[in-house]
């Protein structure tokens, strides 16, 4: 006869076998481990999209970082650029779309610095939308389609209102477009962010005679000839400022120094010149003048017609009719008939020469 087996746990409920008993205990260290194990992988998922957080956000970063040094890098490209428009027009060199093409203040910016009006530009959408303008503006501007120039530049602008080259472009446009107002409007603007750059002041000059204020005309070129007193554009526009004042003995030292070692020079600006000394009865020096301009330009005849003049009023009657008979031959008969009748060649009229050579004139122009 078996014995019941012994409660050595006292656990036991009467009329329950211990196996029954043993079930849901056993059921509940299953339960037990499945939690666990799932709270272990949840753990690792938790740890696993930390770390790609952290990754991503040091990517992120990085990516910022770079952006950043492709301003620099943008800046040196657009210095380049910015060289060839010493005149104040485009060079027509190409700058890289990968450089971001961002000029040369707004690279210069401090790391982290923050424009006044916006920072749109810091983003990068927005920055590569402000450097797909520029591009078309640069194009647009090699091609002198001003209004495209406008449009592109303008909204540039809107987006990085620091690009001061910009400035400089839309003034150069509105220049072109005739509208004298609004390009004055930008070179100040450029200017009250670069103060030093001759360009914009003789360009602002030049606006500012075409809207009607050539006092501020003047005063712009004077100043473009404080920062560069070599500033060959500025002396010929302070040269023809004076001449039409008829200021001739403020214009010739501006004459004299645009002309100076200049064997380009044009023929309309070496014209003024020489009127100039002859309104001042400076025969002699306009002769020697006109003499030189001669060489240079063999196929103008207001060069020899103002020779003939210079040598008439000192007295070289037969080298004056010997220029008159060059003027006859660069133009048509009508046309040296009428420019022979003017004032200039009274002193010269009377002489059987002269005579000769309107009748022959005449002839011709029957």
């Amino acid at each position: 006869m078996t014995r019941p087996a012994k409660d050595i746990y006292g656990a036991r409920e009467p009329g329950r076998s211990l196996e029954s008993q043993r079930l849901p205990a056993a059921n509940a260290e299953l339960t037990w481990l499945r939690a666990a194990r799932r709270a272990r992988w949840a753990s690792f998922f938790f740890v696993l999209l930390t770390i790609c957080a952290v990754f991503g956000l040091g990517g992120l970063l990085v990516y910022k970082q770079r952006q950043l040094v492709n301003l620099q890098r943008a800046g040196a490209s657009a210095r380049s650029a910015t060289a060839q428009m010493q005149s104040g027009q485009f060079g027509g060199g190409a700058l890289d779309p990968a450089a971001l093409l961002i000029l040369d203040d707004v690279a210069g910016l401090e790391r982290g610095a923050v424009p006044p009006e916006t920072d749109a530009w810091k983003k990068s959408r927005w920055l590569k939308q402000t450097a797909a303008h520029v591009v078309r503006a640069e194009r647009a501007y090699a091609a002198m389609e001003w209004p495209q120039v406008v449009a592109e530049y303008e909204s540039a602008l809107l987006l990085a209102p620091e690009l001061s080259d910009a400035w400089r472009y839309l003034g150069m446009s509105y220049l072109r477009l005739s509208n004298f107002a609004r390009a004055t409007e930008f070179f100040e603007e450029g200017l009250r962010q670069q103060s030093d750059v001759p360009e914009l002041w003789n360009n602002l000059g030049v606006a500012r005679l075409k809207s009607g204020r050539p006092e501020a005309a003047e005063a712009a070129w004077k100043k473009t000839l404080e920062l560069d007193p070599e500033h060959r554009p500025a002396r010929e526009n302070l040269a023809n400022f004076y001449f039409d004042k008829n200021q001739h003995e403020t214009a010739l030292p501006y004459f004299v120094a645009a002309l100076r070692d200049r064997s380009d020079a044009p023929v309309e600006l070496s014209l003024r010149y020489a009127r100039s000394l002859m309104t001042l009865k400076r025969w002699g020096e306009a002769a020697v003048a006109l003499a030189e301009m001669a060489q240079r330009f063999p196929q103008a005849p207001m060069v020899f017609f103002r020779l003939a003049e210079c040598q008439a009023a000192g007295g070289e009657i037969e080298p004056a009719l010997k220029s008159l008979r060059r003027v006859t031959e660069l133009m048509t008969p009508s046309q040296a008939l009428a420019l022979l009748a003017r004032g200039e060649m009274d002193a010269l009229r009377q002489r059987p020469e002269f005579q000769q050579l309107i009748g022959e004139l005449t002839l011709g122009h029957r």
